[in-house]
């Protein structure tokens, strides 16, 4: 008993496609303050030191983190080439030498950070 499944009707299709959209925009966000969150961690730890006070520095962590990931998640979608790739659409940044060179360099002097304060203790 070979049954096909009912057709598609053009109401589903759109309610799939609006799922679809709200995924990648919420997607965008997510990998937007993932990325940051280091910041704002180290934030957490700096603010306080300078004495004013823990509940200041939770706000200015937090408006610091959020205004880089919302400024980062909009200029990735601004400078992000969309590649047509065998009837599909592939997002890809496309950056220039020097933006690769620098951030190689960021990533170095955070690791470089990172391993700092561990072995100090």
């Amino acid at each position: 008993m070979d049954s096909e499944p009912p057709p598609m009707d053009a109401e589903l299709l759109q309610d799939v496609d609006d799922v679809r959209r709200v995924q990648r925009a919420v997607g965008t966000y997510v990998i937007a303050f993932a990325i940051t969150s280091p910041i704002w961690l180290m934030l957490l730890l700096v603010l306080p030191r300078t004495g004013i006070g823990a509940g200041l520095s939770l706000l200015f962590a937090s408006l610091v983190a959020t205004g880089v990931a919302l400024y980062g998640r909009s200029w990735f979608l601004r400078n992000a080439g969309v590649r047509a790739r065998e009837g599909g659409t592939t997002v890809a940044l496309t950056l220039s030498p020097a933006v690769k060179r620098t951030m190689l360099v960021c990533a170095g002097l955070i690791l470089l950070y990172v391993v700092l304060v561990t072995r100090a203790g």
